[in-house]
């Protein structure tokens, strides 16, 4: 099943109108988010056909930049004397990518679970332990791997 907004857009053309309208692209948004991105993979434990994979990850975490440039907003926002809601969204998206943009990566410690298939070991993101994992790296806290990836 395929999402669809009440305007009959897709979840695609839904963001990606979304995102013009606070002045900013995809594009940008994500080269500005994995700006630092690194990992590091330690010492793989195997188990038959499933293997536990310690991984340092270096990101942006999205949530937590969000949530920190959402606290400021409103009120900044409001303190700039604006007439339109045009303005305000370019605003926000203007605040918001110069808050991303300056963001520090921070490091996270997460452990995957691979699974063999045939002589590959194989990243599973069906598994929830792993999509949790990915979500607490690339995220930060207070968001969940469902919420994330809307699994």
């Amino acid at each position: 099943m395929s999402y669809i907004d009440v305007t009959g857009k897709t979840e695609e053309e839904a963001i990606r109108k979304g995102l013009e309208q606070l002045g900013m692209d995809g594009e940008s948004l994500f080269k500005s988010w994995v700006n630092g991105f690194a990992y590091e993979i330690g010492d793989v434990k195997v188990d038959g056909d499933t293997a536990k994979a310690p991984t340092k990850i270096t990101s942006k975490q999205l949530y937590v930049v969000l949530t920190s440039w959402g606290d400021s907003f409103a009120d900044d926002a409001m303190n700039q004397g604006f007439s339109t809601t045009d303005e305000i969204y370019a605003y926000a998206g203007k605040t918001f990518m110069a808050a991303l943009d300056a963001a520090t990566p921070v490091e996270t410690e997460v452990t995957f679970t691979l699974t063999k298939d045939g002589k590959d070991w194989k990243l599973d993101m069906n598994n929830t332990d792993n999509q949790q994992a990915l979500a607490d790296s690339m995220f930060g806290g207070g968001i969940s791997a469902s919420e994330a990836f809307g699994s």
